[in-house]
């Protein structure tokens, strides 16, 4: 049978009473002064349970990558998975100082499995693509929640300004497909891509000063009338075939509808977003801002908020000397067309 255990906010001499007076202690541990002594020892070793709670460590594996939270110093267990070696991972872990983890504010894409709750935190606080977008790709999350093994639960905090179609309708399906429940957390900004990423959600929440943006897939073309003419083509399939079955399946929507709200680049505040359908629940502002590089998606989208804090230009990673040569080409063609064409 179990002994008792301390209660939430009972004091020492409440539980040390109860303790003794248990029908099952006092039949296990007839002597009162040992029964006593087992009380004490009960209440002690809870105590010490609750100092180590937050006593927590963000381990990774050498060997195969697997990252997992112990109780346990990391040098002190071996690896689930292939029974590597731990290490510390870089990231600060939960019992880190409070201090260094207000500092260490997520970004880019960053997964941390909690072995204990057998359930993961995901934040997307980056582009969705590569190249051009600078972020992280389909290949890097699927690689990332495969890390991941068999969990419960996902919790995945969006803060996005959006990126390359197709990696974010590949990430969409990853989460759809993925058997563990998936809570969408939008923090600050889920626009573009991003938007669809978080219609992934077996509940999707939206921080009540945060926004979302819909709007339709935009293209560049090099060519004459003939591959403009299928470029149209393509972005609507896209619209239709990649975008709008993720908006029509949370918001219950008609596509008519949902088209026109794409057609117009439309901006939602939470409540907005609610009274639509697109997110289930309003929860708490946070104190994170929403980022979008203005430079770069200034011929992409036509009504950024003022509000929206423009990306730092010293914020962003510095290149080498001479600079990469496709890039400065993909620049170069990006400036020119965005002069010619832009699809809406």
């Amino acid at each position: 049978m179990p002994l008792p255990k301390p209660r939430k906010g009972e004091k020492e001499d409440a539980f040390i009473d109860r303790c003794m007076g248990d029908e099952v202690m006092t039949e296990e541990y007839p002597d009162e002064s040992q029964r006593r002594a087992v009380c004490q020892t009960q209440w002690d070793e809870s105590k010490e349970k609750d100092k180590k709670k937050n006593e927590t460590f963000d381990c990774e594996c050498i060997k195969c990558g697997y990252q997992m939270t112990s109780e346990e110093h990391c040098k002190d267990i071996k690896c689930p998975e292939c029974g590597g070696t731990m290490r510390r991972a870089e990231r600060p872990g939960p019992g880190e100082d409070a201090a260094d983890d207000k500092k260490a504010e997520p970004v880019g894409l960053k997964v941390v499995k909690n072995a204990k709750e057998k359930s993961a935190d995901i934040w997307i606080y980056e582009d969705i693509g590569a190249g051009w977008f600078g972020g992280f790709t389909a290949k890097d999350f699927a690689e990332e929640i495969k890390k991941l093994g068999k969990i419960d639960t996902m919790n995945v905090y969006i803060n996005s300004p959006g990126g390359d179609v197709f990696d974010g309708v590949a990430i969409y399906n990853i989460l759809q497909r993925n058997r563990a429940k998936v809570i969408v957390e939008i923090d600050a900004l889920a626009a573009s891509i991003a938007s669809v990423i978080a219609m992934a959600g077996d509940e999707i929440r939206m921080a009540e000063n945060a926004l979302m943006m819909i709007h339709n897939p935009w293209g560049m073309v090099i060519g004459d009338v003939g591959d403009f003419a299928k470029a149209i083509e393509d972005l609507n399939k896209v619209k239709d075939s990649s975008i709008l079955p993720a908006y029509e399946k949370q918001t219950g929507l008609e596509s008519k509808k949902l088209s026109e709200l794409m057609d117009l680049e439309t901006w939602m505040s939470a409540a907005e977003a609610k009274e639509y359908g697109f997110i289930d629940e309003i929860s708490e502002g946070k104190q994170i801002a929403a980022h979008i590089d203005r430079d770069k998606y200034k011929n992409v989208f036509s009504k950024i908020p003022e509000d929206i804090e423009s990306v730092k230009k010293e914020t962003v990673s510095p290149k080498k000397k001479g600079g990469n040569k496709s890039s400065a080409k993909l620049n170069h063609w990006q400036e020119r067309l965005s002069k010619r064409a832009r699809f809406r």
